[in-house]
C-alpha cells in the first residue's frame, strides 16, 4: 500500500527524522498470521513541495519515484534527498 503524508513547514532534516521513526515503528510491530511471525518493512520517499514546485502533481509524483526507487534499494536503507 502506498499512502502520502504532509509535513506542514518541515524541513528535509526534519522530514527524515519523522520518517525514520515511522519506518522503526512499522518494523518494530510483530504481526502473527497463522502462527507465524511476518516482519513488516516500509520503504520511503520523500520530496519536497515548496515555492519552486511545479505543481502538486508533480510533487506526488517526485514522492512516488522517490518510494519505487527506495523499494529498489531496499527497505533497509533510508530515503535520499
Amino acid at each position: 500500500d502506498d499512502f502520502a503524508l504532509l509535513l506542514h513547514e518541515c524541513s528535509l532534516q526534519n522530514a527524515e527524522r519523522v520518517v525514520a521513526k515511522i519506518r522503526q515503528s512499522v518494523e518494530s510491530l510483530p504481526v502473527v498470521s497463522i502462527g507465524k511471525t511476518i516482519v513488516l518493512s516500509a520503504s520511503v520517499g520523500l520530496a519536497v513541495l515548496d515555492r519552486t514546485a511545479e505543481s502538486a502533481e508533480a510533487v506526488l509524483a517526485a514522492a512516488d519515484k522517490a518510494c519505487y526507487e527506495a523499494k529498489a534499494r531496499g527497505a533497509e536503507r533510508p530515503p535520499e534527498a
